[in-house]
């Protein structure tokens, strides 16, 4: 039997407890566990730093039944900020992202406890069903949607994060390496998915979540799902020549 979850909206104003639990269970998993202790908070106290892009972005909450936080995710629309921009920015010198760009966002900051990782759980009051990060980032993707937006980009950190996103729907559109202010040694990678493609749709589709027919891809979001079908073309067409 999956194990149930919660998929939770988080506030840093309207929900403060949520948010402290999002804060610390980032700190739990990126400062503790993997070292990142650039983002520790100022007081010392277990939990990350606070920072703007929680205020201007949505902020999601995974939990057990009993409430005991497991996993936490952030999306932005990139016109609201943008995160690690530095290391996406070269694509929106392109044209088809330049269209996008009112529809453009990004996710980021997924982390989930280790015991909670790759488990077959199913979401309360959904019934979707996946991993705890399967399905905090297609909740995300789904209230992205919902806010307008038609496409995201994301920069992982390490081949399972990798093949996460491609899994939901991703495409691989560069290599990153190495990325030294935030975690020396991690060989990042930035991917990108639109919304309503096929590959998102059938994504969802795999974990039960029901997808109304959508009309077909206005040609601003064609155009950036070619672009990103060419940089994965090419990306493993080097991979496969080293």
């Amino acid at each position: 039997m999956p194990s149930l979850v919660r998929l939770l909206q988080v506030s840093p104003k309207d929900k403060p407890k949520l948010y402290e639990q999002y804060l610390e269970l980032k700190y739990v998993v990126f400062v503790a566990e993997q070292g990142w202790t650039t983002l520790t908070d100022p007081s010392n106290r277990r939990r990350v730093q606070e920072e703007s892009f929680d205020e201007n972005g949505q902020l999601f909450l995974a939990s057990t039944e009993a409430g005991e936080p497991i996993g936490v995710l952030r999306s932005i629309a990139l016109t609201a900020g943008f995160p690690h921009r530095e290391l996406l920015e070269h694509h929106l010198e392109r044209p088809e992202t330049r269209a996008m760009w009112p529809r453009l966002g990004t996710l980021n900051a997924l982390a989930v406890l280790a015991p909670y990782r790759r488990r077959p759980c199913e979401a309360v009051d959904l019934g979707w069903t996946g991993s705890v990060a399967k399905l905090l980032m297609l909740y995300a993707m789904r209230q992205m949607e919902r806010q307008g937006l038609g496409a995201a980009l994301a920069t992982t950190g390490g081949l399972a994060s990798t093949r996460l996103c491609r899994s939901l729907g991703f495409q691989i559109i560069n290599d990153v390496k190495p990325v030294p202010h935030l975690h020396p040694g991690i060989e990042a990678t930035n991917v990108g998915v639109v919304f309503g493609s096929a590959a998102h749709v059938q994504a969802q589709e795999a974990c039960g979540i029901p997808v109304e027919p959508a009309p077909s891809l206005d040609p601003a979001a064609r155009a950036l799902l070619k672009y990103f079908e060419e940089c994965e073309k090419a990306v493993l067409a080097q991979e496969r020549s080293l």
